[in-house]
């Protein structure tokens, strides 16, 4: 399994663990087998960065090697063998399903920017259906973009806080000057 210390300090290390943040059933029962070793105080992941940070007792430091050192040997197969219970039961189905969806949807996480490149290629072409493909495309691509930037702005008074400060910055130095001047 794909494994890498990001950040370690004693009692804190950050590991960058991309394959397990990709399935987030396994990724939490990852982290309820964690949280059960001994030595380990809490354990967390960021699925935004795909990190795992685990807190732990200094004391328990070799262990804590150990155990990274053990899934970093591991396949993801082996680590789901692992952490979840081999008995039947009501929580092993549910299991199963949800690593299905997790691996159909695993293209388009492998390669996030598959889209946004087939619109960019898409959009060279003169041919007006291909443009009416391309348009739904963009707009897809657009909306995170607009999220993010409405979350930023915070609202249309921030927004238009913002754009009145561009406006003023790209007038000429000695346009501001007569304004301010006016002003006072």
């Amino acid at each position: 399994m794909e494994l890498t210390i990001r950040h370690f300090i004693p009692g804190r290390v950050r590991l960058h663990v991309p394959s397990l943040c990709r399935r987030r059933p396994l990724a939490e029962a990852s982290l309820k087998w964690l949280r059960a070793r001994d030595g380990i105080r809490n354990a967390r992941i960021n699925y935004d960065c795909a990190c795992l940070i685990v807190e732990y007792d200094v004391a328990h430091e070799a262990l804590l090697r150990a155990v990274i050192g053990r899934l970093r040997l591991m396949s993801i197969t082996e680590l789901r063998s692992l952490v979840i219970p081999t008995d039947v039961g009501d929580d092993a189905p549910n299991e199963r399903a949800s690593g299905r969806l997790d691996d159909s949807q695993s293209l388009l996480r492998r390669v996030p920017l598959a889209l946004p490149t087939l619109s960019v290629a898409l959009a060279f072409s003169a041919n007006p259906f291909i443009r009416a493909i391309n348009l739904p495309l963009m707009l897809w691509n657009a909306y995170p973009i607009a999220l993010r930037a409405w979350r930023v702005c915070g609202s249309a008074s921030a927004a238009s806080t913002w754009i009145s400060s561009i406006r003023s910055r790209s007038l000429p130095r000695w346009r501001r000057a007569i304004q301010w001047r006016a002003r006072s």
